[in-house]
């Protein structure tokens, strides 16, 4: 995006994590936010459908309603989420969560980490145990995001902070066929 949505985003989310100061509700903004972009990720046509200037406007705020509810949202993360699509900003939805997520990070010392695993049923048995893993070793609280991405093949991607690691069957495929690209040149 450009730097116009950013600094757009980045004034929305402070003004969202300021209100939620006041209202003591800052740690469920946390996992409100995440919600917002787990689903603007897994669902891309949700955040197209809220900024369809050919959908009247009722309608869109009704459809973020029912995801609103659907996704459990308190009144201050689906007020500011109707916000987004009365003013036509729907798109930076995304970018809004996620800019709160690293301001209430950065005030509560919580170390942001992610994690995609391939297989679904393991994403939610593990997370307790990585959080613990990576809060040892930052010596902080972790909040650490789970998602699922069949490409993986196997294996995980683990991010915290700046520090990535792919342990992925697919990345583990994409590097051997490099060195395999890289090394047939000199045959």
């Amino acid at each position: 995006m450009r730097l116009k949505e950013r600094i757009l985003a980045a004034r929305y989310a402070k003004g969202l994590v300021e209100a939620s100061l006041e209202t003591g509700e800052i740690m469920g903004l946390m996992d409100e936010a995440r919600l917002l972009k787990d689903a603007a990720e897994l669902v891309p046509d949700m955040v197209r459908a809220f900024s369809d200037e050919r959908v009247p406007m009722e309608r869109r705020l009704a459809a973020a309603r029912a995801v609103g509810k659907s996704l459990g949202l308190g009144r201050m993360s689906l007020d500011a989420t109707l916000l987004l699509i009365q003013k036509g900003r729907a798109a930076l939805l995304p970018m809004v969560a996620e800019e709160a997520m690293k301001l209430i990070a950065a005030r509560e010392g919580i170390t942001m980490a992610s994690l995609a695993v391939a297989d679904g049923s393991v994403a939610e048995r593990i997370r307790g145990d990585v959080e613990e893993l990576i809060g040892r070793a930052f010596t902080k609280n972790v909040s650490l995001g789970v998602k699922v991405d069949p490409s993986l093949i196997g294996g995980f991607k683990l991010k915290v902070g700046d520090v990535s690691v792919d342990a992925s069957v697919a990345g583990k495929l994409a590097r051997m066929r490099q060195l395999l690209g890289d090394g047939s040149e000199d045959l």
